[in-house]
C-alpha cells in the first residue's frame, strides 16, 4: 500500500502523510544509523512546517524530503538483502564444514574397524588351527563334498555368525543339511603319514530319524586342484549312524598315506596330490557342532588312538583284579618260596630245601620205590613210625593224605574178583561191584 502524499493547500492531509511516513519508518528500521537519518529528515520537515504552517510554498521542500526518505528506505532494503545473503552463505559454509568434519570422523572410525578386522583375520589365517570355531576363515560351507575344489581363495570362509560357544569351546554350529570342509590344501606326499582328525557333537536331534547320520570324509584332489574321477574322488572315513544328543562328543582319528606306511589304515589314490577333510550333515533341522576338523602330517610323530569307553572299562577290570598285590605275592614266593616240587622222595631227602619252604610236592612214579606222588608238609617234631615221611637235614616232612588218596587206597584194598560173600564189595575190572 502506497504512503499518502502531501496535498497542496491541505495541511491536515499533509500532516497525515507525514505521520504515516513516520509510522512506516519506525516499523521498517531498527538500526541507529537509519533512525538518525530519518530523525534528521523529520527535523528538517518540522523546521519547515513550524514557521510556514499552512503555506503551500513549503510543499516542495516536504516532497523533496519525502523523496530523500524513500531513497534511504530503498538503500536500507538493499543493504539488508546483501547482509542476509552473506550471512546465509557463511551459515551454508559452516554447515558444509561440519558435515565434512563428521564424515572425516566416520571415515576414521571405519578405518580403525577395518584395521582391527584385518589384524584379526591376518592372525587367523596364519594360525595352524584344527578348530573351525577358532579360525572360521580357514573353513568353508558347500552343498556337496565334490565342491571342495580349487585354490583356497575360490572358497568363501565361514561367517562369524556360524561360530558358537559351549562346553567344548568355540565351535562351528550348523542347522540342517551342510558340508563343512577345509579351505586349506593339504599336500599328500609319498612316504609321509597323515592323520585326519574329527570331533562332532549333536546338539538337537533331527525330527526324521533317517537324517541321524553324520559322514566324516576326505576329498581327494589332483594336481589341477580338481576332484579325482569317481570312485577315487573321496574317502568316507566313517559314517556315524544315529548320532544323537545322548551320544555326546564323538572323536575319530585315522592314519593314512599315499604310499605304503606302517600302521596306515588306508591309502590315498595314486593320483592324489592334495586333500581336504570334511563333515557332512543331513536333514533340515538337526543341530550339529563341528569342533575339530583337519589333516596333519604326523610322519615324525607317534599317533595313538583316542581313549575309548571300551579301553576305560578294560583298564577298570584289570585294576579290579588286584594285580599289584598278587604280583607282590608271586615275587615274594619267587625270592623266598614256601613250596617246591621235586621228582622223588629220595631227591627230597638229599636236596637243599630253604627254611622258608613249608610244603614239598613230589611228582613220584619216576622209578620203582620212589613212593609215588604226594604232598609233604614240614613238621616241628618227629613223625609217627607208620607215617609216610622223609627227613631233610634234620627236618621232617610228613605226607598229607587227601580224600583222593584215601579213596584210592581203599579201592586198591578190595578183591579183584567176586568173593562170593553177599554184600562184599569188589572190583570188577575198573568198576566197583557188590557180591550177591
Amino acid at each position: 500500500m502506497a504512503t499518502p502524499r502531501p496535498q497542496p493547500g491541505d495541511t491536515a492531509a499533509t500532516l497525515q502523510s507525514i505521520n504515516a511516513l513516520c509510522d512506516a519508518v519506525d516499523a521498517l528500521f531498527g538500526s541507529s544509523e537509519a533512525i538518525r537519518a530519518i530523525q534528521s529528515a523529520l527535523g528538517v520537515i518540522q523546521a519547515a512546517i513550524s514557521p510556514l504552517s499552512g503555506l503551500e510554498s513549503n510543499v516542495d521542500t516536504i516532497n523533496k524530503q519525502i523523496t530523500y526518505l524513500a531513497q534511504l528506505i530503498s538503500n536500507e532494503d538493499g543493504y539488508r538483502s546483501s547482509g542476509d545473503r552473506i550471512l546465509q552463505e557463511q551459515i551454508d559454509q559452516r554447515a558444509g564444514k561440519d558435515e565434512t568434519i563428521k564424515a572425516l570422523g566416520d571415515l576414521r572410525a571405519s578405518l580403525q574397524t577395518l584395521s582391527d578386522l584385518m589384524a584379526a583375520r591376518r592372525f587367523e589365517l596364519l594360525s595352524a588351527s584344527l578348530r573351525p570355531g577358532d579360525a572360521p576363515l580357514r573353513y568353508t560351507s558347500v552343498s556337496f563334498p565334490a565342491l571342495l575344489i580349487g585354490d583356497p581363495t575360490s572358497l568363501v570362509g565361514l561367517a562369524p555368525q556360524a561360530v558358537a560357544g559351549g562346553d567344548s569351546g568355540r565351535v562351528v554350529r550348523t542347522v540342517g543339511q551342510a558340508v563343512i570342509g577345509q579351505r586349506d590344501l593339504v599336500a599328500i606326499e609319498p612316504g609321509r603319514a597323515y592323520a585326519a582328525r574329527y570331533a562332532v557333537q549333536r546338539r538337537a536331534n533331527p525330527s526324521d530319524p533317517a537324517n541321524d547320520a553324520v559322514v566324516l570324509g576326505i576329498t581327494w584332489l589332483g594336481a589341477g586342484l580338481r576332484v579325482l574321477p569317481v570312485p577315487n574322488g573321496r574317502q568316507v572315513v566313517e559314517e556315524i549312524d544315529n548320532l544323537l544328543t545322548s551320544a555326546g562328543r564323538q572323536e575319530r582319528v585315522v592314519l593314512f598315506s599315499r604310499s605304503p606306511v606302517p600302521d596306515a589304515q588306508f591309502r590315498a589314490p595314486p593320483m592324489v596330490r592334495y586333500a581336504r577333510a570334511y563333515v557332512q550333515m543331513y536333514g533340515p533341522d538337526g543341530v550339529t557342532d563341528v569342533e575339530i576338523l583337519g589333516i596333519t602330517d604326523v610322519t615324525e610323530a607317534t599317533v595313538l588312538a583316542p581313549e575309548t569307553a571300551d579301553t576305560v572299562q578294560r583298564v577298570a577290570e584289570l585294576e579290579s583284579q588286584d594285580a599289584g598285590r598278587r604280583l607282590g605275592v608271586l615275587e615274594a614266593n619267587a625270592n623266598a618260596p614256601n613250596s617246591i616240587t621235586l621228582a622223588t622222595k629220595s631227591d627230597a631227602a638229599t636236596a637243599t630245601i630253604p627254611a622258608t619252604v613249608t610244603t614239598v610236592a613230589l611228582r613220584g612214579r619216576v622209578q620203582p620205590g620212589d613212593g609215588g606222588d604226594g604232598l609233604y608238609v614240614r613238621i616241628s617234631g618227629s613223625a609217627a613210625p607208620s607215617s609216610d615221611c622223609f627227613v631233610n637235614q634234620g627236618t621232617t616232612f610228613v605226607r598229607v593224605f587227601m580224600s583222593s588218596d584215601v579213596l584210592g587206597a581203599l579201592l586198591l584194598s578190595l578183591p579183584q574178583s567176586d568173593p562170593g560173600v553177599p554184600g562184599k564189595a569188589f572190583l570188577n575190572g575198573s568198576l566197583l561191584a557188590v557180591s550177591l
